[in-house]
């Protein structure tokens, strides 16, 4: 049975860094936050913004459930099918402005995941709290994140960051 309601063609051309205005902080997470996707979750997919929601129909093409997967196997196949190109860096590596690559930093909890990306243009980490919060670039302490391994955030720990390259058509 199929996932996605639109293809991961057109979901990978809707992405939009943006910081401010964000459109729909109700109908998105802290995953489609960190992948620049202002887009209602309900629009997406059935499982949308769940690690392995762009992935999971290529995948059971393959015979291979998605959400067997440990979650940063199913995030590399997310980034497969989104067209994105991943690499692990340091999350103080530093991206150009007119770059089009973006940082985001994986953080797991008790069956649980949360994401924060880098804002090119303060170079502070931004997130946003599941579907209740609009972006933010402090940490559950109140402190800006600066950098992600030393963000407190209660129920979540530090993974590692992703760099993630993308063909910009904005």
């Amino acid at each position: 049975m199929k996932n996605l309601l639109i293809n991961n063609e057109k979901i990978k051309d809707l992405i939009d860094l943006k910081i401010d205005n964000w459109n729909y902080p109700t109908s998105t997470n802290c995953y489609a936050y960190a992948l620049g996707l202002d887009i209602p979750f309900n629009e997406i997919s059935k499982h949308a913004y769940r690690v392995g929601c762009f992935s999971e129909d290529y995948l059971n093409k393959k015979n291979i459930d998605v959400y067997s997967l440990d979650i940063e196997d199913a995030l590399l196949y997310d980034f497969y099918c989104l067209g994105l190109k991943g690499e692990e860096v340091d999350p103080n590596y530093n991206i150009k402005r007119n770059d089009n690559s973006f940082l985001i930093s994986l953080f797991t909890g008790i069956n649980d995941f949360h994401f924060l990306r880098k804002n090119k243009y303060d170079n502070l980490w931004y997130h946003k709290k599941g579907y209740i919060s609009m972006p933010r670039n402090k940490d559950d302490d109140g402190a800006f994140i600066i950098n992600p391994e030393d963000a407190f955030f209660i129920y979540y720990n530090y993974v590692k960051t992703y760099k993630l390259e993308y063909k910009s058509r904005r």
